[in-house]
């Protein structure tokens, strides 16, 4: 959801006092004082989409409730429609906390390749393995490549050498063994 439509929607839908515990709680100050930056920092995004998923759930309250005191069945769908967009936009950005908190303990060399991805019905999507592996062999052949190139031929151990010297061996016998 664009930020803009998103910021007018949530604006729409304040909950209402009767239902208090769909607000996300707030972090105690004693609490907060006694963690690390770094989890203080974790509880606000994951209390940002609690308070949105309490928003979602006040939406489609406020549709269901038109449809069962009157008539106006546009003015419901709307609210309902609202409803169902906060709560596929909390859906998404939880999936993509789950990322940020998961990709620091991956190995960074595949870290490009994990960004890229797109979710489905896992969370790296379903053709992951397939991208490591095919990762894997391209760093693989790269490596093979990079080597051979790479280290001169009087320093390849003998083998280049020895190898160069069979076949000229091999051209001066050849017209040699075309006499007999």
């Amino acid at each position: 959801m664009q930020p803009e439509s998103k910021s007018k929607i949530l604006k729409e839908y304040l909950v209402s006092d009767n239902c208090r515990l769909l607000q996300a709680p707030k972090l105690n100050a004693e609490i907060s004082a006694a963690i690390p930056d770094m989890v203080r920092n974790r509880d606000k995004t994951l209390a940002t989409a609690q308070q949105q998923l309490g928003l979602g759930v006040t939406a489609l309250n406020r549709g269901l409730d038109i449809l069962l005191k009157s008539e106006d069945k546009i003015q419901a769908l709307k609210h309902l429609s609202n409803g169902c967009r906060i709560l596929c936009d909390s859906h998404n950005a939880m999936s993509k906390n789950r990322v940020k908190l998961i990709t620091p303990s991956l190995d960074k060399t595949f870290l490009h390749m994990i960004n890229e991805s797109v979710s489905d019905e896992t969370l790296f999507g379903s053709s992951l393995s397939e991208k490591i592996k095919a990762a894997k062999a391209i760093e693989k052949q790269g490596l093979q490549i990079k080597n051979a190139s790479s280290i001169p031929a009087s320093e390849q151990g003998g083998g280049g050498g020895e190898t160069q010297r069979a076949a000229t061996q091999d051209k001066t016998r050849a017209p040699a063994q075309a006499h007999h």
